[in-house]
Parts: structure tokens; sequence; C-alpha cells
């Protein structure tokens, strides 16, 4: 009878071990099954941030960085976004686009970002070869808009937008009309052109800079302005055209030889390609000449 009695028990044991294994195996995959499922749903409700708000985290109030823009009341309202500028010598601004080094100069309300090649074209141009200053006809802006946006990479087309500039003309600037920063961008606002690759604006120039004595465009006309102090976009020795038109001369355009200077539209100068990337597109980097901000995505 005890070794019946031990069989019986150890075939209880048996059963009773098996039915732990498979319990434990049941519950292990159900386990593997939820949390599967909970990393799924976790992933779908995870939403990549957009370059601007990627970029706003990094806002700064002193040194070189982005800041949030000083606009001209007449060009803001209250239900407006914020926009951003890069100031100083050197910010951490750099991205590669069309596998080259270019700069963002602001995220604008929209949440786009606008950017400049870090390096001119190789091949001056004149600005205008009919020897008019109306933008629209311009020799640079046939250019940019149909040779050198054709030669761009496909993935850099697609993220490139037609976009508003502001290309409104500029007097010149004196010690009893100094224009202020504000009023220049007015100036500037009075007329806009829809296309894709533009120059830099003077208001643009002007943002850039992190010195307080630059705030007015007559500054821009004195050497050593205060205006090439703390600018990344103060190219020494450098000469390039602005996108802006004189105002006074029908035939002249607002060019930077160190100074700013009244240029005739049929002489030759370098460009620094500007234009706006889809507020879409996600960034990943530090924005430094070393790991410069890369496109991740389209979201």
């Amino acid at each position: 009878m005890s070794k019946i009695k031990q069989r019986k028990n150890k075939k209880q044991v048996k059963l009773v071990v098996g039915l732990t294994i498979c319990l434990l195996l049941i519950m292990t995959v159900g386990y593997a099954a939820f949390s599967t499922q909970l990393s799924i749903n976790a992933k779908g409700n995870i939403k990549t941030l957009t370059a601007a708000n990627f970029l706003a985290e990094k806002v700064v109030t002193e040194g070189d960085g982005l800041y949030i823009a000083e606009e001209a009341s007449t060009l803001r309202s209250a239900a407006d976004k914020k926009k951003y500028i890069y100031k100083g010598t050197d910010p951490d601004n750099y991205i590669t686009f069309n596998n080259e080094t270019w700069r963002i100069i602001s995220v604008e309300k929209d949440g786009s970002v606008k950017i400049i090649k870090e390096s001119p074209l190789e091949t001056e141009l004149p600005w205008n070869s009919n020897q008019s200053n109306t933008w629209e006809d311009a020799t640079i802006q046939t250019y940019l808009n149909n040779t050198y946006l054709n030669q761009l990479e496909d993935s850099a087309r697609k993220i490139t937008l037609e976009y508003s500039f502001n290309i409104g003309t500029i007097m010149a600037a004196t010690e009893t009309t100094p224009i202020t920063n504000k009023e220049l961008q007015i100036a500037e606002a009075t007329k806009s052109w829809n296309g894709y690759i533009g120059l830099i604006s003077l208001s643009d120039y002007m943002a850039a800079s992190n010195d307080s004595s630059c705030i007015t465009v007559a500054v821009l006309n004195t050497e050593s302005s205060p205006c090439q102090k703390n600018n990344y976009l103060y190219k020494e020795n450098e000469k390039f055209w602005l996108i802006n038109s004189v105002a006074e001369n029908t035939n002249q355009a607002w060019h930077m030889n160190d100074l700013l200077e009244p240029k005739l539209t049929a002489d030759q100068s370098y460009i620094y390609p500007v234009l706006y990337l889809d507020g879409n597109i996600s960034l990943q980097g530090d924005g430094t000449i070393i790991s410069p901000y890369t496109i991740k995505s389209s979201n």
C-alpha cells in the first residue's frame, strides 16, 4: 500500500508541476503580448517635434543663439505666433541641406525655416542685366528659380517652399532719416513676391547682429559698423547682393561690400541663395559646425 501511495503522490507532484509550468508559460506569453501592444500604442502616441518646436526649446536671452524676434507692431497681431531669429558671431544654426552647409536665419510664425547657403555660388552674376531693379524679372531671380532650383537634389526640392518674400524698395539712410530696424521691416513689407529662392534682405542682415548699437540702416554706411560685430552674416572682405532694390534709382540695388552701398544692377557680384523649408520637417543634431542639424523627416 505504501508503494502505491508513493506512486500516486509522485503522479500528483508531476501533475502539479506540469500545471504550474503551463500556467507560467501562459502568463509569460500573455504579458509579452500585452507589453508589445503597450509599446505599439505608446509609439503611436509619440509625436516627433517639428523643426519650429524643436528649435524654440533653445531660445536664449543673451549671447549667441536663437532669440524671439522684435517686430514692428503693424506687422503683428495678438493672435500671431512668435518668430525666432538667430543672432551673434557664430550661433549654433548650421544645417545640412542638399548635402551642403547652410545656416538657419529664422523660424517664421508659420513654422517654416528660413535658411541661407553658408558659401556663395561660385559665379558672380548681375542683379539684373537689363539694368532695372525690378526683382520679378531680375537676372538673379530667374537664375535661382529655374537653373539653380532644378539643380537641387529631389529630396531638397520636395521640402523647399514657394514662399512670400518681402521685397519693398529701401531709401538711402541719412543722418536726418536714419531708418530704424522696425521702419525697415515696414518698408520691406510694402511689396512681396512669391517664389522658391531669393536673397537675404537688409532686415535679415541687421537682425542677425547682437550688437545693441545696430539699430538703424545709417550705421551700415560707417566704417567699423556695429552691425558687422557679433553678426554671423557679416562676410569680411566679401561682396554680395541683397534682395532689396534702391528706392531713389531704378537701375540700382542694395549691395554689401563690408559697408552697405547702392550698386548698378548690371554690375556683377556674389549671391547667397536663401529659401524656406517646410515647417513639418523634424531635425536632429546640435547645430554646430561639427554636428549640424540634419533633416530627419517630413512629418
